[in-house]
């Protein structure tokens, strides 16, 4: 079945989300000036929510759900396009708290919340060198530079769009461009996995 969400929730094409997530029966994505909006799975209905993701003023029109990581009880890591922003939603508080800018670039690409509690990420335009980082509550972002490989001959990443956390706690990164590769990434652990 298609269900239509054009004119009412989503307003413009540069606010389509680009991902979607779920929790419980319900879909969700962003919307119009960068809302969040729900789709109930029982009921097969659309609901704007009061959740925005956060974006420089007067670029709300610009704003789009890049990329999004659970990391349990209903509570998400989400990346924004329009300004590059990091964001955790709680959606049993339903509260959306902004935690800043993890890098220059203007674009969070994909997300992978590791089960020692470490949320990694990828930063970048198109144009640019994607910067992966990390983030956790009690140190705040770090920019860890760009992705390069040197086995078995240097290779650097322009653009990855995919993270997913391995059992050992490994980061599988996967590229999207003209030659893509997969990568893995090795980071230290903290405590047990």
């Amino acid at each position: 079945r298609v269900f239509p969400c054009f004119k009412r929730y989503i307003v413009r094409r540069a606010n389509l989300s680009e991902v979607l997530f779920a929790y419980g029966d319900t879909i969700y994505f962003s919307g119009r000036l960068g809302y969040l909006t729900a789709f109930r799975t029982d009921t097969e209905h659309f609901e704007e929510t009061l959740l925005k993701l956060p974006c420089g003023a007067g670029r709300e029109y610009l704003n789009t759900l890049t990329a999004a990581a659970p990391c349990g009880d209903g509570t998400f890591y989400l990346g924004t396009g329009a300004d590059g922003l990091l964001a955790r939603l709680d959606l049993n508080a339903e509260r959306l708290i902004p935690l800043g800018k993890p890098g220059i670039e203007n674009r969070i690409r994909a997300l992978c919340f590791n089960r020692d509690g470490v949320l990694w990420g990828i930063s970048g335009l198109d144009a640019d060198v994607c910067h992966l980082f990390r983030y956790t509550p009690e140190e705040g972002m770090t920019d860890e530079g760009i992705l390069r490989a040197r086995m078995p001959k240097t290779w650097i990443v322009h653009r990855a769009d995919v993270m997913l956390a391995g059992s050992d706690g490994e980061i599988f990164i996967g590229e999207n461009d003209d030659i893509a590769h997969l990568l893995v990434y090795l980071p230290p652990v903290r405590g047990k996995i």
